[in-house]
Formats: C-alpha cells, structure tokens, sequence
C-alpha cells in the first residue's frame, strides 16, 4: 500500500490524520534489512547497484602524461643535463594541481547546490560543463590555457567526486553499501586503467596528435553518462530532506520494486524518521557548512576528513608519479616500459579494489584500514631505504618498482576503497553532501601541498631525492596510523538510525563495533 504522506510522531503515533506506523514496526523494518545478506540484497535492489555504479563513473591523465614524450616536447623545456625535454617542476606542480583547485571550489558549489537541486540534477548540470571545458584542454596552445582547462575541467570533476558516495550510500541497502560505495574507487582505478592503455597507445608518437588524443578520449564520455544519469532515480533520502513522501516511496520503489519482506511505505517511514531524529538533535531544517562543526557532527567531520586525507599520507602523491619515477630514477627503465608497467599497477589497482569487496563484509572498515596502512608505512619504509643501495645495485632499483606495485595492491584492497565507505557511513544523512564534501576537499588540499612539494622533492633539477622521496610519506603514514587506532569507529552493519545513536552517547572508537545502539534509552532518538 502507498500512502499520501508518512507523518510520525515521538512516539510513533498517527498524527495530522495520516497512517500510523508504529516503533515496532519502524524497528523491524530496520532489523530485516540488518539480517539480510548480500546476495538477498543484491536481488532486491539490482536497480540500486547499476544506478549507483553510473554515478562512479570517471577518468583521469595529467599524472602520467609527464613522461609521455610529444607531451615533454610540446609543453616542456629542453635540458642539457639529461639530454631531452622536460616539463619544469613547477609547471608540472601547476598543471597537476590545477584540477585539484577546481575540485576543491567544485566541492564547495556542490555542497550548496545539492541540497536545492538533488543529486541528478547535479550531475547533468556538471556532465554538459565538463564537455565544454575539455575543449581548452584538446585545443590547448601552451601551458597557461592547458592550466586554465584543468582548472576548469575540475570544478564539475568536484560535483561527481561529492556526488557519487553520498548516493551510493543514500541508495544502497546496509549489506551492499560496503561494495556500492567502494565501488567508487574502482571507477577511479578502470579510468586510470584507460588513461594508461591510451597513453602507452600513443607513446611512440612525437606529433601533436600524441597528446591530443589521451585528451580527445576523455570528451567521449560525457554524451553517454548524461543519457545514463538522465535514467536515475533520485535519491530517496533527498525526497524525504524536502518533505516529499510520495516522490521517496516513487524512487525507492525504482531502486528495489515492490516485492521484498518490507513496504515501501514502511521503509520510507523508517527514513522521515531517521531525518526527524537528525533534526532534534540540533540540526534543524535547513542545514549549513557550519552544521558540521557543531556537537557530535564535528567529531564525524573530523573522521571522514582525516580518514580521506590519509590516502595521500600513506603516500599516494608519490606513487601517482609512478611513470615518471620508473622513467628517470628506476632500472633506466624506458619510457615505453615504464608505461607498460604503470599499466600492469592499474590491472593489480583493479584486482585489489574486488578483492576489498570479500574482506569489507567479513571484517569492517576499521580493520583493514589499519592493516592496510601498517603495511603501507612498512613499504615506504623499505623503497626509502633501498636508495643508498639503488644507487649501486640495479636489481635495487627494480625492488623499488616492485614495492611501489605491492603498495598500489595493498592500497586497492584496503584504505583506497575502504575509505568511500568510511566517509559515506560516518556523516549524517542531513549533512552527508556537505561532509563529503569538506572530507573530499580536505584530501583536496593535502593533495595541493603534497602535489607541489613532490615534483621538487623528485626532479632532476631540483630536489632530486629520488627514492628518499618515500621517507616523507613514512613519518605521515605513522600519523595516520596512530589517529586512526584511537578514532576511527567500526560502521560495519549499522543502519543510519544506530550510527547517529551512538555518536550521540560519544562512544569510543574502539568500542563501535560491539556496543549496543539500543542499550542507552534516552538516546534511542524516540524510535
């Protein structure tokens, strides 16, 4: 049955005349969908995993098309030391960061404008942006109008970055929500994969269509995900934020049907009241960035800002720069090789990412992230302290390349994907496309400091650290290690009601996992 609107009240009594759902019923709603399995799930909501696979689609290039040699020659400068063309360290600082400054103000468009628009919306509106702004890029002439594309091309990047988990995890059912919002990070890694095999495509060229086309490959994408993301649902939760009952069941009825143990109107009622709850405890009904700094929201802002932000402590920045190390510093590998092997690091990227998906259900998030960043710090370790023996010793060199592809395995199998689900599950649903947003742009300007520092710490002309570069990221891995073990909380298998619970009763970390969301009655936010 669907009603005209679901209204309840503190003690889940039938108000203004509408259908009264009771607790009891609103607890078991949320109890079936606790018990169900995944593979339950997955044929309930087949809807919610393509929907949300749609929004996770992405692309990137400018990380290795600095060693890519009609690049080199087009945008760089000839240097007598190393005999060949160059992109100077701090072109390369700019044109690499340059999307990530429109990101970081993307970001911020997105977390004012999703609220007003929804997520759908968002997303169309970016899609045709994107499609105009990579032009600069196709038909850059130097490296201030290529900059100026970048820039422009990472405002949009910036909506789909914010948008994507936060309606993973909105259209997702608790035992898929793990993999739908990890999911994300293996968009990224496919992507990559592309960008990798297009790169080594045109790797022999030196005309101008050789680093055109990795740029012309990225405009085919915007026509056919604008088709796709026309064809989404929006997210239940946005309609039930505005008070539009009837258009949630509408929605969740497209994600899920109407067959399944629970009524959509009982499963949308579950919902306005999570959102009531949410705003009795002092968000109230409209919601701003500063929302997020006040109560129990600034200790979740805190973790999905530091656990996103820990992706580049562990030393994300430096791999990113993979081709370009193997080609200068690493085996006197050839270009044309180091590009076939930055393409086998995406291939081991892709397998970690599945590979996450079997450990997220069986072991949470907390775990692996902490064991995915213990052995991530062992391995800077170990690439930093190689140097003084690289130098002598080729096969040193080699267990160089070899442990920067273990750190992309361990970090695709672990904090790399586990961190989508991190950010998603920990913020509140009336604060989620805000907090998303500020973890993301926290990561966003970690990535600026780190991505102007590195070039000059790695370059020939510069720093020229080499393989010492991996000491930076060591101390920073042992930071995050050691905030992660005393804040960061298990979410696995909670529904949103229990989560804003037990932030609530401040909770320790540590103690997540196995404390009892219905054990404190005055919090149990009048369910």
């Amino acid at each position: 049955m669907v009603t005209e609107k679901v209204d309840i009240d503190a003690e889940g009594k039938e108000k203004d005349g509408h259908v009264t759902v009771l607790s009891d019923d609103l607890l078991r709603v949320e109890n079936i969908e606790k018990d169900m399995g995944a593979i339950e799930a997955l044929k309930l909501y087949p809807w919610s995993v393509v929907w949300s696979v749609v929004f996770s689609l992405t692309i990137g290039l400018i990380g290795s098309l600095y060693a890519q040699t009609a690049f080199k020659i087009r945008f760089g400068d000839y240097y007598p030391s190393i005999k060949g063309y160059q992109v100077p360290a701090p072109w390369q600082a700019a044109l690499t960061q340059a999307s990530n400054v429109g990101i970081f103000i993307g970001i911020w468009i997105n977390g004012l404008i999703v609220d007003r628009l929804g997520y759908k919306k968002t997303a169309l509106g970016g899609l045709c942006f994107l499609a105009a702004t990579l032009l600069l890029t196709i038909f850059a002439v130097n490296r201030g109008m290529l900059f100026a594309g970048e820039f422009l091309c990472g405002l949009p990047w910036g909506t789909f970055i914010a948008c994507a988990p936060a309606y993973a995890s909105e259209v997702a059912p608790i035992a898929l929500r793990g993999v739908l919002t990890t999911y994300i990070n293996l968009a990224f890694v496919i992507g990559q994969f592309i960008a990798a095999g297009v790169l080594l495509g045109v790797q022999g060229r030196t005309d101008t269509m050789g680093w055109k086309i990795p740029f012309i490959v990225q405009e085919a994408w915007p026509v056919p995900l604008f088709i796709l993301i026309c064809l989404t649902p929006e997210s239940p939760w946005w309609y039930v934020r505005h008070n539009r009952v009837e258009e949630a069941e509408k929605s969740l009825r497209r994600l899920r049907g109407d067959a399944g143990p629970v009524p959509i109107n009982q499963q949308v009622a579950m919902m306005v009241e999570t959102n009531r709850a949410e705003m009795e405890l002092g968000q109230g009904e409209h919601v701003t960035y500063s929302d997020c700094f006040k109560g129990t929201d600034l200790r979740r802002t805190e973790i999905v800002c530091l656990a996103w932000a820990s992706q580049l402590f562990s030393g994300q920045n430096f791999t990113a720069y993979m081709t370009y190390f193997f080609t200068l510093f690493s085996a006197g590998l050839k270009s044309s090789d180091a590009f076939k092997l930055n393409l086998g690091n995406y291939a081991l990227g892709f397998v970690g990412t599945v590979s996450s998906w079997f450990l997220l259900n069986k072991f949470g998030r907390r775990k692996i992230f902490l064991t995915g960043i213990s052995i991530m710090t062992m391995i800077m370790g170990i690439i930093g302290c190689l140097y003084w023996t690289a130098e002598k010793h080729t096969s040193a060199k080699w267990g160089q390349a070899g442990l920067l592809l273990t750190w992309t395995v361990v970090s695709d199998a672990s904090i790399g994907p586990v961190v989508y689900a991190i950010v998603s599950e920990t913020s509140s649903t009336r604060l989620r496309a805000k907090s998303v947003g500020l973890a993301r742009n926290a990561y966003t300007v970690c990535a600026l400091c780190f991505g102007f520092a590195v070039p000059f710490m790695m370059n020939a002309a510069y720093g020229n650290l080499k393989g010492k570069t991996a000491f930076l990221f060591f101390g920073t891995s042992i930071l995050a290690l050691i905030w992660a073990f005393f804040r960061l909380p298990e979410c696995k298998g909670r529904s949103y009601r229990e989560l804003d619970i037990l932030f609530d009763q401040r909770i320790s970390a540590r103690k997540f996992a196995t404390a009892d969301a219905q054990e404190h009655p005055q919090a149990t936010l009048h369910v």
